[in-house]
C-alpha cells in the first residue's frame, strides 16, 4: 500500500513537472518595480495576473526540458525502500520531456500558469518576475485533502529557463515529503 502511495505521489509530480517547466518558461519577465512590490501577500488570481502581465512573450516553437531529482526525503522509510522510490523518481525525471509550444500558448503567456494553477487549487504566496528571474511560492490542496507548496527559484529569456523547484508535500500517515528539482528548458526548434 505505501510503495502504490509513494508511486502515485511520485508520478503526479513528475506529470506535473513538464507543464510547471512550461509555465515557469512563460513567466520571463520585464516587470515593473510596483509588480513586483505586490507579489508576497498571498495574492488573488487577478493579482497575480497583474503582476504577470509585463512579463516577456515567448517564441513559439518545440522545447527540450530535461529534469534532474536534487534531493528526496520521505520521513519514516527504511533505507531500502527510501533508495527505491528515490530511484524511481530519478528515472522518470532521467527521461526528460519534449513540447510544442503554440504561438496561442505563447501569447497567452503567463496568464496561462496563473489560470491552470488557480484551477488545480493552488495560491500564489509570492510571485516575483522581474528582471527575467522568477521567484514564486505557492500553497497547493491535493484531491485527497493534502497540503503542499512549490517554490520555483530561477532565470529565464524568451527560449530558456534554468530553475529550480522545491516540493513538500504532506503524506498521509507519513508525514512530509521533500523533493528539489532542476528544471532546464530550451527552444530546440519549430515544432514538429
Amino acid at each position: 500500500m505505501l510503495r502504490r502511495e509513494m508511486k502515485e505521489v511520485t508520478m503526479r509530480k513528475i506529470h506535473a513537472l513538464p507543464l510547471v517547466a512550461a509555465i515557469a518558461l512563460a513567466a520571463c519577465s520585464g516587470g515593473t518595480e510596483e509588480e513586483s512590490a505586490t507579489a508576497g501577500e498571498g495574492l488573488s488570481e487577478a493579482e497575480a495576473n497583474a503582476a504577470a502581465e509585463g512579463a516577456i512573450r515567448l517564441t513559439p516553437g518545440q522545447y527540450s526540458t530535461t529534469l534532474e531529482l536534487v534531493e528526496f526525503e520521505v520521513p519514516g522509510l527504511s533505507g531500502d525502500l527510501a533508495d527505491q522510490i528515490r530511484d524511481l523518481a530519478a528515472s522518470g525525471f532521467a527521461e526528460g520531456n519534449s513540447f510544442c509550444l503554440t504561438p496561442e500558448e505563447a501569447e497567452e503567456g503567463p496568464r496561462r500558469m496563473v489560470r491552470d494553477l488557480a484551477e488545480n487549487d493552488c495560491t500564489f504566496n509570492k510571485f516575483d518576475v522581474a528582471g527575467g528571474t522568477i521567484n514564486a511560492d505557492l500553497s497547493c490542496i491535493a484531491d485527497d485533502g493534502s497540503e503542499g507548496t512549490m517554490k520555483m527559484t530561477g532565470t529565464m529569456t524568451s527560449e530558456s529557463s534554468d530553475m529550480m523547484m522545491e516540493m513538500d508535500q504532506q503524506i498521509p500517515q507519513m508525514g512530509k515529503a521533500h523533493m528539489k528539482v532542476k528544471v532546464n528548458s530550451r527552444r530546440v526548434g519549430e515544432c514538429s
